[in-house]
């Protein structure tokens, strides 16, 4: 009686602030930066408000599950650098080794703890390009920036989301690269995708979402998706939805 969703986060990064693992609870947090001062909050943030309401609400999730993350590197990893920012000089001192080294360390750490509470990560490429006219070269390029800083701190994913949903065709030689390093689950939040596809016996499966964004909600484009003019921008009848039994 159930209506399951998976629930997608895009471009996710950290910039002015960053996650922790909280070493009374274990559970991962958020340190920002308020009147010159670090506070940590579980507000404010998507991962520490979808664990406080699991824990908050038995039943609700599948195994706990919680959600994808689309990691890019725009800004760092859960506030940490991974080394993008660092100078390629020959000659790098000592002390940015070390936090270097740190940074690397509680990514990690983040990172794991996510997995094994839940959280599932995906690829939105490392520096969020758009595939509407990039090179196969571009896509290679970006592609093993992501391997270098990203891949090496969250694991191995085969979960591919395209930033701003511009797919390409299956014939296109960027896929075909993309489905041969590993990825056969591809995103995009194109309404017109056809998710029949994911039946089909082939090395990928292409899947569409409905995007819940600022332009979306505020600006009431709700005309394309339909589980926001429906359920999200139309509470009531939502309700009358749920009393009737509809499950589509």
């Amino acid at each position: 009686g159930k209506i399951p969703f998976v629930l997608f986060v895009d471009d996710f990064g950290y910039s002015s602030s960053r996650l922790i693992i909280d070493d009374e609870d274990m559970q991962v947090k958020m340190i920002k930066v308020k009147n010159g001062n670090e506070e940590i909050t579980e507000d404010n943030n998507v991962i520490t408000i979808i664990n406080k309401f699991v824990r908050e609400n038995e039943g609700f999730s599948f195994n706990n599950a919680k959600g994808v993350l689309s990691i890019v590197d725009s800004e760092s990893i859960f506030g940490y650098n991974t080394g993008r920012n660092i100078s390629k000089r020959s000659r790098i001192s000592t002390d940015k080794i070390k936090k270097l080294s740190n940074d690397i360390y509680e990514a990690k750490r983040i990172a794991d703890n996510l997995k094994n509470d839940g959280w599932i990560f995906a690829c939105n490429t490392y520096g969020n390009i758009d595939f509407k006219d990039v090179t196969l070269n571009l896509v290679k390029n970006d592609m093993d920036n992501w391997y270098r800083y990203v891949s090496n701190i969250i694991g191995y994913t085969n979960l591919f989301v395209y930033p701003s949903g511009n797919v390409i065709d299956k014939n296109d030689e960027r896929f075909k690269y993309l489905n041969d390093s590993g990825f056969n689950i591809f995103c995009s939040s194109m309404k017109k995708m056809n998710n029949k596809d994911c039946f089909k016996i082939q090395p990928y499966v292409n899947i569409s979402r409905d995007l819940i964004c600022y332009d979306i909600t505020s600006l009431h484009h709700n005309e394309y998706y339909d589980i926001l003019k429906d359920i999200i921008i139309n509470p009531r009848k939502a309700k009358k939805l749920y009393k009737e039994g509809i499950r589509e």
